[in-house]
């Protein structure tokens, strides 16, 4: 059984919580969602109207 290659999933991680960073350090208020597919993180950001 070959490993699975963690290295993607790391990446992906990184790129969330900076883009979770952004939001908090400009005051955003948004909710986040995410899902771990077989080959992907998805993610999802609401933000309110105003």
């Amino acid at each position: 059984m070959a490993k699975k290659r963690i290295k993607g999933i790391f990446n992906a991680a990184i790129y969330v919580n900076t883009v979770k960073q952004v939001f908090d350090k400009y005051g955003i208020d948004a909710k986040y969602r995410s899902k771990e597919l077989e080959d992907s993180i998805q993610v999802t950001i609401t933000i309110q109207k105003k």
